[in-house]
């Protein structure tokens, strides 16, 4: 049997449901969904087409998880003579190239969600996920631990977003200068609840710490990409 994804031809809806398609209606969003339990198929189970173009069908699952954090946190210490530069991100590895990112300096100190491994292990999740930045908080001291404004004077946050072709990338300067300062008594306390940033494999944030200066910085997590669809077919 030839299957509508793999010819030219129009079919019309009676033709493709002969052929085992479930057609959505224009007239109703739900429509899919409806048809779905009308076939005695869970709400999760969807159509799917195989490459070929045989119908199929296939689960969407998520994970069950218990509570816990929905904040991200990266702390950067640059005892280091010069300015650090540190990617959160670039799971692809794309980034770091294109900018010529080199290796942290043994001086700069890295903790976080994950302490000393939280910047490897965000490179490792954004490589097969997504993260849904909501809102940024940052807070400036120097690597003593004394208040400062160093980072947010002299400073970058920088959001990168590059192209699996290797040759475009997009750069945009977060401007500190305009974050607000959330206590008056704390001008080293800074944060924007309109931060918004999908940090993937090929997307990045940037961060260039002045040489004995330290910064604190939490987003928001507000989704992250974990679902599945799930095949049953294992005759494959």
């Amino acid at each position: 049997m030839t299957y509508p994804i793999t010819d030219t031809n129009i079919y019309t809806e009676a033709q493709a449901k002969a052929a085992g398609f479930v057609c959505k209606s224009n007239n109703s969003k739900q429509a899919i969904p409806q048809q779905m339990m009308n076939m005695n198929q869970p709400y999760g189970v969807l159509p799917a087409e195989k490459v070929n173009g045989m119908p199929s069908v296939v689960r969407s699952e998520v994970p069950d998880p218990t509570s816990g954090s929905n904040t991200i946190t990266l702390t950067i210490s640059n005892g280091h003579t010069s300015p650090e530069q540190l990617l959160l991100g670039d799971g692809f590895g794309i980034l770091a190239q294109v900018y010529n990112i080199p290796a942290k300096n043994a001086a700069t100190t890295i903790g976080g969600t994950f302490q000393t491994e939280t910047l490897t292990r965000y490179a490792a999740i954004t490589s097969g996920s997504a993260l849904r930045l909501h809102g940024v908080h940052l807070v400036n001291t120097t690597t003593a631990g004394a208040e400062s404004t160093g980072f947010f004077d002299n400073g970058k946050m920088e959001l990168l977003y590059g192209s699996p072709t290797n040759n475009s990338s997009v750069k945009n300067r977060f401007d500190l200068q305009q974050l607000v300062n959330s206590n008056s008594f704390k001008p080293n306390i800074r944060e924007s609840k309109d931060f918004r940033f999908l940090l993937d494999g090929y997307a990045a944030v940037l961060f260039t710490v002045p040489n004995g200066e330290a910064i604190t910085v939490t987003f928001n997590l507000q989704s992250f990409a974990n679902g599945h669809l799930m095949n049953k077919d294992l005759n494959l």
